[in-house]
């Protein structure tokens, strides 16, 4: 989907593997979650994988700095790309009345 001059993936990222095919590790304890200092991980909503299809699932650092997240021709994006969002829904009357910065249902 286009949005201003950008594409974006028009559902959430849902992968369990990398897009060379090695596997992510699923983590679905929240302290383990939060005492990793390396490898990629991945996880689902309230560790519930019902909330796959609305939420698609959640990645720790890792496993996006790994550069391997995304399908083949995709990136995650930047916080430059995310500002970019933000400020083209802003300008454009999507915020949650209609107008300013408060564009999370966008």
């Amino acid at each position: 989907m286009v949005i201003g001059d950008q594409e974006w993936l028009v559902e959430n990222l849902k992968t369990t593997r990398y897009n060379d095919g090695s596997q992510i590790q699923l983590i679905t304890d929240n302290a383990v979650w939060g005492n990793l200092t390396a490898g990629g991980a991945y996880c689902w909503h309230n560790n519930d994988e019902s909330n796959k299809d609305k939420f698609g699932a959640l990645y720790n650092f890792y496993a996006i700095n790994t550069g391997k997240l995304a399908p083949a021709g995709w990136h995650v994006a930047t916080r430059e790309e995310w500002a970019n969002l933000l400020d083209h829904l802003s300008a454009n009357n999507y915020g949650y009345e209609g107008s300013g910065d408060d564009i999370a249902k966008s």
